[in-house]
């Protein structure tokens, strides 16, 4: 069977390389898809394959008394952890090759054949009423065409993927200059990188709709209600879910690390057995090494440990697990910068020597986007309808579902108090650190649950109002669909490509203004070193280069500090082995909204050394829409 796998997944890849050169558009869109299917399967059951023996050990004789759906979402957890923690190892190792990961997945995928996936599946088929597919099924259908095609997401474009692709480039994870991004912890950027370089660009993309699917499985797995409109159908019909679940970020896979930590944790407060105090430890662990929040589940399921009276060594197992995971990427930042959570908290734990990064402009975008909700005790009880109804990004958006079904939450408070308890600390930090709608994902999943449970409750004892409720919640959904569909429309209208009607250059051409510059320069330099200035989205940028951050100063004014002639950057430049320059302006004047300069030079001698330098010492190959691309003379 593992044999079976690898030659279909092979003669998928073949087949999209050949097709990319040979075939109509239309025969690329089909290999495209067809690739994209088996290789996000193929992901998906190598996780749970490696997972599966780490939770049996684990677990022990309490896996027969949780079910086997149960039991392969926590190995797909597990397993998608230690994946990306090998990966880490190889980058740090500086020995970040494609055909060592493909190696790597090639040799764990022999654990395939030895996991059962028959009885998960049945269990799934049994969980998820077939009214709540129908309803689902649409709305996965706009996530999966969004995977499919090329990654246009701006915030995607600028870390998510642009820092994979250089350390493939680089064949290393040192960090990068003037880039506090990656400085993050990134474990599902490890996976993303493995994804890049051995199935292409919309690799990532599924592989983190497939996290969103798990997570979806996981909460009806957690309800008592087996009604249509259950926890999994309120979760996915939401544009913030929805939308996001089609696009290469890390939000679902942090809510499928949290939602599943949680559960574990259920699972302890049931038993008292210490392994699922370990399981909850390593599963949010996982979560604090996708993103700096999920320190903030581990602040709140800490919290229920605490009010619920755990015993001291159950308490610890679970403080000690969560450095299983996370360990490695906040030491890398503490040997780095001397400061675990850089860049944040600065003013506890110091800032490096040589630091480029601009406190300022992150906290006024951040005050920008979110804008404003009020103040005192009114703007925080309106929270629910600013982010249900006034977000400014159309996949922000929550939708109405969530603030009609928040009141039946009473009816079963008691039930779910741990549940509620949790999501009220994790808001906390959320509200009191960084008020960002995308960054709320793992409570509104686990809100689903309540409300769900809620809705059931009311349908058995007032008929009539549960069924008028339900109607509601239909048409709200129906309207989030919309919502959807509009959304995409109007950014990057992915179903073109998916069908074939566009190439790859048309698609990218249309999505990103900046593109024809950077295929210019991809096919004039294939194998230079690239300075990019004002070039936001460098993922595109097939030769080395050097990744920029809207957040630090750019490169290309820290090497114009204390230059006083165009000779003394022109040597900085070369000492770097830079060949090109890709001068993006309109990238430039898109900063203009943020307060300071985004080229913040030092003096007026800085800023004239480095034009100087261009007109000088580089020679203009393109120019289109306010790019330029440069060759560095020698």
């Amino acid at each position: 069977m593992s044999a079976a796998i690898a030659a279909v997944w092979g003669g998928g890849l073949c087949l999209l390389y050949l097709s990319q050169r040979t075939a109509p558009p239309t025969l690329d869109a089909a290999a495209r898809t067809g690739t994209a299917m088996i290789s996000v399967c193929f992901f998906a059951c190598l996780f749970v394959a490696v997972g599966m023996p780490a939770v049996r050990r684990l677990l022990g004789a309490q896996v027969e008394s949780v079910g086997s759906l149960e039991t392969s979402l926590y190995a797909f957890g597990l397993g998608s952890a230690v994946l990306s923690l090998a990966v880490f190892v190889v980058a740090l190792l500086g020995i970040l090759h494609s055909w060592l990961l493909l190696s790597l997945l090639a040799a764990t995928a022999f654990l395939i054949p030895f996991t059962g996936f028959g009885s998960p599946l049945k269990e799934a088929r049994a969980k998820v009423p077939a009214g709540a597919l129908a309803a689902i099924l649409p709305f996965l259908a706009l996530a999966a065409i969004c995977a499919i095609a090329e990654p246009g997401s701006t915030d995607a474009l600028r870390y998510h993927l642009s820092l994979p692709a250089q350390y493939l480039k680089q064949h290393s994870m040192q960090p990068l200059r003037n880039n506090f991004y990656s400085f993050w912890p990134m474990s599902v950027e490890m996976l993303y990188t493995a994804g890049l370089s051995v199935a292409g660009e919309n690799a990532p993309a599924l592989i983190h709709l497939a996290f969103a699917l798990a997570a979806l499985l996981l909460l009806q797995s957690m309800s008592v209600s087996s009604a249509p409109i259950g926890p999994a159908v309120l979760a996915f019909t939401m544009p913030a879910v929805a939308i996001n679940a089609g696009l290469p970020f890390v939000d679902q896979a942090l809510a499928f690390y949290v939602i599943a930590a949680f559960r574990a944790q259920q699972r302890f407060f049931e038993t008292r057995v210490r392994c699922w105090a370990v399981l909850s430890g390593l599963l949010c662990s996982a979560a604090i090494a996708t993103k700096y929040t999920g320190l903030w589940a581990a602040v709140a399921l800490g919290l229920v440990l605490v009010l619920r009276r755990s015993r001291p060594g159950h308490l610890l197992a679970f403080l000690l697990s969560l450095a299983v995971f996370s360990g490695p990427w906040l030491a890398r930042n503490v040997y780095h910068t001397g400061n675990p959570v850089y860049p944040y908290f600065d003013t506890l734990w110091g800032r490096p020597d040589g630091d480029t990064y601009r406190t300022e402009r992150q906290a006024y975008e951040l005050r920008h986007i979110e804008g404003e909700t009020g103040q005192g005790w009114i703007g925080i009880l309106a929270l629910p309808y600013y982010y249900s109804f006034k977000q400014p990004f159309l996949d922000s958006a929550i939708g109405p579902t969530l603030i009609i079904l928040l009141p039946i939450a009473l009816l079963v408070v008691a039930r779910h108090r741990d549940l509620l308890l949790f999501c009220a600390a994790f808001a906390g930090c959320w509200f009191v650190l960084s008020p960002q709608a995308r960054l709320l994902t793992p409570v509104i999943a686990l809100m689903s649950v309540v409300m769900a449970d809620g809705l059931a409750d009311l349908a058995k004892r007032w008929r009539v109002a549960g069924r008028v409720l339900a109607g509601t919640i239909v048409v709200a959904i129906a309207v989030n669909f919309a919502h959807i569909l509009f959304f995409y429309r109007t950014t990057w209208d992915p179903l073109r490509r998916v069908l074939g009607t566009e190439t790859r250059e048309q698609y990218l051409a249309r999505t990103l203004g900046d593109y024809p510059a950077v295929a210019a320069l991809n096919r004039l330099a294939p194998h230079g070193t690239v300075l990019t200035i004002g070039q936001m989205s460098s993922f595109y940028v097939r030769p080395r280069t050097f990744p920029e951050s809207k957040f630090d100063t750019p490169l290309a004014v820290t090497l114009a500090r204390g230059c006083a002639s165009a000779e003394d950057y022109a040597a900085r430049i070369k000492g770097l082995r830079i060949t090109h320059i890709l001068y993006n302006a309109g990238g430039i004047e898109s900063m203009a909204w943020i307060p300071g300069e985004y080229l913040d030079w030092g003096s007026d001698g800085e800023r004239q050394a480095f034009y100087d330098f261009l007109r000088f010492h580089c020679k203009s190959l393109f120019r289109n829409a306010g790019a330029v691309v440069y060759a560095v003379e020698p």
